[in-house]
């Protein structure tokens, strides 16, 4: 039998002013409809249903979240929930120590996949507008290829997997703390834009340090300023995206000590020598040879695209160009 529906906007009420309700020989169908009742009338909670029988089935299916034990009489509400338990003590156990660590360590997850994505893509602009919408490339493509594979790839796996803010004892003696997940304190809208903000602002502070330091956006200071900046700032862009990883993940968790080293080498291969390996073996250029490449570089301070005359040591062949020819716009 079905809760009555005239009764149940006066139940609701009488369920949102009580801390606890207890309902004594219910159907499974009623068992059912309760669970119903809280999920669609109130949209800000989220209703977990426990159970160790078959006349909990449904129950447990009509939770947001269900939990079977298995035991005596059989294992359909376990083959019918999300996570399964031996015995009922356990369950606080997996809501105030499992529930509480991954909460977190979604919420950092989400966060920092926002973050990191936004950060690449965000140097483009400033890019752009330093160079005066030259169209010109900023990344080497293998180092944008492999910034999500492996620059920035594994230690946020690691942060997903391994991240403990708190010892599982503390959690269990301080179940206060398990409020922060109800409560969206670490996922929410204001931190969602202060990860963007700090996104927008560590780019433009590495962009505003580089063009100075590098002097690559001045027409005297030829092209090879240029590729220093691509090289240092895409350096720059990927240490500070895992930095702020590792200061977002729990000093007493292992993943910080996976990560620290992957952080100070994760720049072997990108340096301002290996860069140029792919390129030197594509255009079949045997070692220890003198060729000759342009460089062409373009600003807003520009009055003209310039091929300046340059020379740089890549291992122990020399890179020049032929010469210094001027375009007028």
């Amino acid at each position: 039998m079905a809760l009555r529906p005239e009764i149940v906007p006066r139940l609701l009420s009488f369920a949102r002013l009580s801390c606890a309700v207890i309902c004594n020989s219910v159907s499974p169908a009623q068992k059912e409809d309760m669970v119903k009742l809280v999920r669609d009338n109130i949209i800000s909670v989220r209703t977990l249903a426990i159970g160790d029988g078959a006349d909990d089935v449904a129950m447990i299916q009509a939770a947001h979240v269900g939990v079977g034990i298995s035991g005596q009489e059989g294992m359909q509400a376990v083959n019918s929930s999300d996570y399964a338990i031996a015995q009922f003590r356990v369950l606080g156990r997996l809501l105030l120590v499992h529930g509480r660590w991954n909460y977190i360590r979604i919420s950092k997850l989400i966060l920092y996949m926002f973050y990191k994505n936004i950060t690449l893509p965000l140097a483009l602009y400033w890019y752009g507008y330093l160079s005066g919408a030259s169209g010109s490339t900023m990344y080497w493509e293998i180092g944008v290829q492999l910034y999500n594979i492996a620059f920035t790839g594994l230690p946020i796996v690691v942060v997903g997997v391994l991240d403990k803010d708190l010892p599982a004892p503390f959690s269990i003696e301080f179940p206060d703390l398990y409020r922060r997940g109800p409560d969206r304190f670490f996922f929410n809208m204001y931190t969602f834009f202060r990860w963007v903000a700090a996104a927008f602002y560590e780019l433009m502070v590495i962009f505003v340090v580089m063009s100075y330091g590098c002097n690559a956006f001045d027409k005297a200071a030829g092209s090879e300023s240029r590729v220093e900046f691509d090289m240092i700032a895409f350096s720059l862009t990927v240490l500070i995206v895992n930095i702020r990883l590792d200061d977002r993940g729990s000093m007493d968790s292992p993943g910080v000590f996976l990560m620290t080293p992957y952080i100070a080498t994760f720049k072997v291969g990108y340096d301002e020598y290996g860069a140029f390996i792919p390129t030197a073996k594509r255009l079949g250029m045997p070692p220890g040879s003198t060729y000759r490449m342009r460089f062409s570089a373009r600003s807003s301070n520009f009055n003209s695209v310039r091929s300046t005359q340059t020379s740089h040591s890549f291992f122990r062949e020399q890179w020049e160009t032929q010469g210094t020819n001027v375009v007028s716009l």
